[in-house]
Protein backbone atom coordinates (compact mmCIF):
# COMPACT_ATOMS: atom_id res chain seq x y z
CA UNK A 1 0.00 0.00 0.00
CA UNK A 2 3.07 2.25 0.80
CA UNK A 3 4.00 2.01 -2.70
CA UNK A 4 0.45 2.31 -4.33
CA UNK A 5 0.23 5.87 -2.64
CA UNK A 6 4.02 6.71 -2.96
CA UNK A 7 3.70 6.07 -6.91
CA UNK A 8 0.64 8.09 -7.22
CA UNK A 9 1.22 11.37 -4.73
CA UNK A 10 -0.69 9.97 -2.42
CA UNK A 11 0.49 10.42 1.61
CA UNK A 12 -1.35 7.64 3.78
CA UNK A 13 -2.09 8.37 6.88
CA UNK A 14 -2.83 6.12 9.50
CA UNK A 15 -4.71 6.28 13.16
CA UNK A 16 -3.06 5.94 16.21
CA UNK A 17 -2.88 2.33 17.81
CA UNK A 18 -5.96 1.81 20.41
CA UNK A 19 -7.75 5.28 19.23
CA UNK A 20 -10.90 3.78 17.03
CA UNK A 21 -12.22 7.29 17.65
CA UNK A 22 -10.33 8.36 14.83
CA UNK A 23 -11.98 6.00 12.02
CA UNK A 24 -15.36 5.85 13.52
CA UNK A 25 -17.24 5.17 10.53
CA UNK A 26 -14.71 2.28 9.72
CA UNK A 27 -15.14 0.87 13.19
CA UNK A 28 -18.99 1.16 12.74
CA UNK A 29 -19.13 -0.83 9.70
CA UNK A 30 -16.45 -3.16 11.08
CA UNK A 31 -19.12 -4.21 14.17
CA UNK A 32 -22.15 -4.07 12.08
CA UNK A 33 -20.60 -6.70 9.54
CA UNK A 34 -18.85 -8.95 13.04
CA UNK A 35 -23.26 -8.51 14.02
CA UNK A 36 -24.13 -10.39 10.83
CA UNK A 37 -21.42 -12.75 10.40
CA UNK A 38 -22.00 -13.66 14.24
CA UNK A 39 -25.78 -14.32 13.41
CA UNK A 40 -25.49 -15.98 10.63
CA UNK A 41 -23.44 -18.39 12.06
CA UNK A 42 -25.77 -18.91 14.77
CA UNK A 43 -28.62 -19.32 12.02
CA UNK A 44 -26.48 -21.85 9.91
CA UNK A 45 -25.37 -23.63 13.68
CA UNK A 46 -29.32 -24.04 14.36
CA UNK A 47 -29.71 -25.41 10.78
CA UNK A 48 -27.27 -28.09 11.57
CA UNK A 49 -28.77 -29.01 14.34
CA UNK A 50 -31.91 -29.74 13.39
CA UNK A 51 -30.90 -31.86 10.70
CA UNK A 52 -29.21 -33.92 13.26
CA UNK A 53 -32.13 -34.26 15.30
Amino acid sequence: MFFWGKERGIELQFIQPGKPTQNAFVESVNGKIQKRMSESTLVQNDRRSALRD
